[in-house]
């Protein structure tokens, strides 16, 4: 079957990210970005009913209503079925160094499929969204284990909720270390967990493995960078890169 452009979604905690993606040299034609609440059919008729139909895949962290209301819709509208990816396609089992295959987040593994396409090096992928995950790819190719700790706004609501009269806008503010308020006195723990967290492993990382190239990816990816001493490269789209590098994969 010859398949030029397919539409990739990344299906997250918080977000919904999607691209026309041409499979010939791994371009994206256009790309979007809806809320995770969005996964309802008046929501899809209007980034997707405007669109031409095309293959689907589709990388999702999503509940099985998310994956059943977005899967009737291309049936409907664009007479297509979707292919939900998993991290277990044998080809690539080696970025999954987990015992049970299918355990390790399919937004994980697609990131790192992606990073070890483009750089095939030794790599530290940091994904930093509802949950901050770390994982790194060896001098073999291997995955070697990840870190998986609380995200930005996931540390914040749990403080908000687990105790009394802390109300915080959750805007960025990490411009303080010591604030005069309490929303800038949360932004600046949770940053300073966050950084500190994020640096440990690493450095506990390179006693293991070495010098190795440090990405970083997700909705707080900008921050995440800003915000370390280290040396960070940043790149948005790498799950949806690792689904489009799936699909020319099954389409080859």
């Amino acid at each position: 079957m010859k398949v030029d452009t397919i539409l990739c979604i990344d299906i997250g905690n918080s977000r919904i990210k999607w691209a026309v993606c041409k499979l010939s040299d791994m371009s994206f034609l256009e790309a979007g970005v809806m809320a995770n609440n969005d996964l309802m059919l008046p929501a899809l008729d209007k980034v997707f009913g405007v669109m031409k139909s095309q293959p689907v895949w589709i990388g999702a962290v999503a509940s099985d209503e998310q994956k059943r209301n977005i899967t009737c819709w291309f049936e409907k509208n664009w007479k297509q079925s979707v292919v939900f990816i998993e991290p277990d396609i044998e080809r690539f089992h080696h970025l999954n160094g987990y015992n049970s295959k299918s355990s390790l987040g399919v937004d994980r593994w697609l990131a790192m499929v992606a990073a070890h396409f483009y750089y095939k090096s030794k790599l530290c992928v940091i994904d930093a969204g509802t949950a901050i995950t770390m994982d790194v790819i060896d001098a073999a190719g291997e995955h070697a284990g990840g870190v998986i700790m609380p995200g930005r706004r996931l540390m914040t609501q749990s403080l908000v909720r687990g105790t009394a009269r802390i109300e915080v806008n959750l805007a960025v503010d990490d411009s303080v270390v010591l604030a005069d308020n309490t929303t800038k006195g949360v932004h600046s723990g949770v940053m300073a967990c966050l950084v500190g967290g994020v640096e440990r492993v690493l450095s506990e990382v390179k006693k293991q493995h070495g010098d190795l190239t440090i990405l970083v990816t997700g909705g707080d990816a900008e921050l995440i960078k800003s915000s370390l001493n280290i040396k960070v490269a940043l790149e948005k789209h790498l799950v949806l890169q690792g689904v489009g590098i799936i699909a020319r994969d099954a389409y080859a």
